[in-house]
């Protein structure tokens, strides 16, 4: 596979090689485009060559790059949905969050009704502390897939935020039965636990994220704690102690 630096470079260059050797390198990412290799390509094949090297480029967290190929594919299809969802989720991991809730918003327009997109909006709205609408954005990704734990995870982050307890507890405890493996889950429901003072409870949570995930420092300190709470001390500093 072509090295991620040299990834459109390569990709692009697929398009117009004639020569077998000159493909070698980039072979793999046949798949990518219906281009042809010899004579005029078409409009429809140049956008769906860049919306797929898109998306490539965006699993290897490659964002500015991603972005830049998804904008090529706009220029011949400008009402493609989900190349602006692409882009205003490698604008969440460029932390760009004003700019991600601009392209959300108009995958939302072209393509009503896409949890991915309501869910990623939330997000940005709950990095910039709008948390109504953070809640708003979470509230119809749930209305159209009900059964989204990333939904109902996140949605107890912001109540979390918040400071809205209960409301929390169950929408971790929803995302947690629908999905049992989320680790940050049983930890920040572990974190209500401990607030309350229901250090059984926090206890369990904290074990169950930690098996997960063992580098979750924040769940071995607050087990640690919760040990302590229930004035079992040995246990306390032996899990305080733990190397992460």
């Amino acid at each position: 596979m072509v090295a991620s630096t040299s990834l459109v470079m390569a990709a692009r260059r697929y398009c117009t090689a004639t020569d077998q050797d000159e493909q070698g390198d980039v072979a793999s990412y046949a798949e990518l485009t219906s281009c042809q290799i010899e004579g005029e390509t078409l409009t429809s094949q140049t956008a769906s060559f860049h919306f797929q090297l898109g998306v490539q480029l965006l699993k290897k967290e490659e964002y500015r790059e991603s972005i830049n190929e998804f904008r090529e594919g706009l220029k011949q299809a400008p009402n493609t949905a989900d190349a602006h969802h692409n882009i205003g989720h490698a604008l969440l991991g460029l932390q760009k969050y004003s700019e991600a809730i601009e392209e959300l918003e108009t995958a939302l327009r072209i393509k009503p009704g896409q949890a991915d997109s309501y869910n990623d909006l939330g997000y940005a709205y709950m990095k910039l502390a709008r948390y109504d609408e953070s809640i708003a954005a979470f509230e119809q990704a749930l209305l159209h897939n009900p059964l989204s734990p990333t939904a109902h995870n996140l949605l107890g982050a912001v109540h979390l935020e918040t400071k809205n307890l209960s409301a929390a507890m169950r929408a971790y405890q929803r995302a947690l039965r629908i999905d049992p493996s989320i680790a940050l889950a049983h930890m920040h429901l572990g974190h209500i636990y401990f607030q309350q003072e229901e250090f059984d409870e926090a206890i369990s949570e904290y074990q169950a994220a930690l098996r997960l995930d063992p580098t979750l420092k924040q769940a071995r300190k607050r087990l640690a704690w919760s040990y302590i709470g229930k004035k079992q001390f040995l246990k306390g500093v032996k899990e305080w102690f733990v190397p992460l």
